[in-house]
């Protein structure tokens, strides 16, 4: 549940992505979680983040 309610909040994946991390939640149960915390709850990288301009 845990996992579920962090994907929900994450905003460095696109709405597909949390969909997907959803649905390897839900069908490995054991696995899915530990594997979000591991390694989908990364920051995301200079490239992914949008430009800002300083005003």
């Amino acid at each position: 549940m845990a996992a579920l309610i962090s994907i929900a909040r994450n905003r460095s994946h696109a709405s597909g992505g949390r969909v997907v991390w959803a649905l390897v939640v839900l069908v490995l149960p054991v696995l899915g979680p530990v594997a979000w915390f591991l390694v989908g709850r990364r920051a995301p990288s200079p490239s992914e983040t949008p430009l800002r301009l300083k005003q």
